[in-house]
């Protein structure tokens, strides 16, 4: 059973926590965190977004803040394991309650699980509670995976795909930009998207904070089983998230068979939730490609040590890769492909290989796993990644310091209530660029209001922008 945010126990703590001086978070997401039931939140769990959010909200809670998250979805098993200091509430879209549970909790912070939940919920949070900084997480840019996702059913190259061109008008950037436009911050996972929303769509850069991965400090490599008591590759993955799904065909098809024919004896074990009917058929034994199926947390990285090489080779996506980094705190180095180690570098060098055809991959992944000297150092590489880019140590006060600072510059809410008042509003799937290739980022992105109605409405002169 969910706690009741309305029950008078619980509105005594809240009012106990603004006794205290304490923050007030509240969280919204689709789906809850994941936790697991039978493990310390500091360890990684299942999918690299839900775990990510835990990951948030630890470092929330070590400041002693007081978090509440919220949720349409269905309660789990992981809605039990929140309750270790963090409230929770299951609620219903477009329904006038949640905006009573706004206004009574009156949070400092409400931060977004990616811009859909801003979409939703932001309107009403400030409506009801004005003064609230609005935080979206994007755990990945949505628009550049689904662009990257048509350019590769066009036929395109894996350049064209990596540098892909995103039409001014399009309507999943519009979207996206248009809400973190509304919203006071803004988290990124890598370096690469926070540099592309800077550069290419304006977007302020101390409205951005880069929140990748918030690792514990990894085992020491001599703690972990060495190249020779390793064997076989490894792949994880949800197969419901596309480029998955996509990544585990093509290996079946194109780069496997490559590697079966010069490595006999060697296994690929194929682990992820929700595998399908057509990715269950690939699973065969003689050709030595297993689909496992999905991994319990509690198994993850017992499991990831068995293995010798990672395979990762995704032909579109964005954001990191938490199967990537998952393997790196494991001591399993990865092939994959320029999209999958967008982000994901520093001045070390790849924790593996990067490759751009089946060819490639398959060579790199041969010459990886049959090379102890080569894959020691590929080790030793994926693990100084892991403690430059991923440390909580690192990155939680960083993400603690940016909420703060978010709140020290007040919210956005008056000036959209402005935007509201003078009318400014963009046609629902269709803007006008001011010039080839150009778009006037206030006039188009902010007025795209995608959470109040679908209607189409006037787009007005660029004259009518409001700095």
């Amino acid at each position: 059973m969910l706690v009741d945010l309305c029950h008078p126990a619980r509105a005594t703590s809240s009012r106990a926590a603004e006794e205290r001086q304490q923050k007030r978070v509240l969280m919204i997401g689709s789906v809850w965190p994941e936790c697991s039931p039978s493990r310390p939140l500091s360890k990684k769990d299942s999918s690299a977004a839900g775990v990510r959010s835990w990951q948030l909200i630890r470092a929330m809670r070590e400041q002693d803040w007081d978090i509440h998250v919220c949720s349409p979805a269905k309660p789990t098993a992981f809605t039990d394991s929140l309750r270790q200091g963090v409230h929770t509430l299951q609620v219903r879209v477009n329904h006038d309650s949640f905006d009573g549970v706004v206004a009574q909790l009156k949070p400092d912070f409400v931060i977004f699980d990616r811009f859909l939940m801003e979409e939703q919920f932001g309107w009403r949070v400030r409506q009801a509670w004005p003064s609230s900084i609005c935080v979206i997480d994007t755990q990945d840019l949505h628009f550049i995976r689904r662009e990257r996702m048509k350019a590769l059913e066009q036929g395109k190259s894996m350049e064209e795909i990596v540098d892909i061109h995103i039409p001014p008008t399009s309507p999943d950037m519009l979207r996206e930009i248009s809400s973190i436009r509304r919203s006071d911050l803004t988290l990124v996972v890598s370096s690469w998207e926070k540099e592309l929303l800077v550069r290419r769509y304006g977007i302020p850069e101390h409205s951005l904070q880069l929140a990748p991965f918030y690792y514990d400090e990894p085992p020491g490599l001599q703690e972990l089983p060495g190249w020779d008591r390793r064997h076989n590759f490894f792949m994880l993955g949800n197969f419901r998230h596309p480029p998955n799904w996509d990544s585990f065909h093509w290996t079946f098809h194109h780069i496997w068979p490559l590697i079966r024919a010069r490595l006999p004896d060697a296994k690929l074990h194929v682990y992820g939730a929700y595998p399908d009917k057509a990715s269950v058929l690939l699973s065969s034994a003689d050709k030595g490609f297993v689909v496992k199926g999905v991994l319990p947390p509690e198994r993850l990285h017992s499991t990831i040590r068995r293995h010798r090489v990672n395979l990762a080779p995704l032909r579109f996506g964005a954001g990191i890769k938490g199967k990537i980094a998952d393997g790196w705190w494991s001591g399993l180095p990865c092939v994959t492909t320029p999209v999958g180690a967008e982000g994901m570098q520093s001045v070390t060098d790849w924790g593996g290989a990067i490759g751009r055809t089946a060819e490639e991959i398959a060579d790199r992944a041969v010459a990886l796993y049959s090379d102890q000297e080569h894959w020691s150092r590929a080790q030793m590489r994926g693990r100084a990644l892991v403690e430059e880019l991923f440390s909580h140590r690192v990155n939680a006060p960083q993400l603690i310091r940016s909420l703060n600072q978010a709140a020290a510059r007040g919210s956005n809410a008056a000036r959209f209530a402005q935007v509201e008042a003078l009318g400014h509003l963009v046609l629902a799937d269709i803007v006008v660029a001011p010039g080839p290739g150009e778009m006037d980022l206030d006039l188009a992105l902010v007025y795209y209001n995608s959470n109040k109605a679908n209607e189409a409405r006037a787009l007005p002169s660029p004259s009518g922008t409001i700095a």
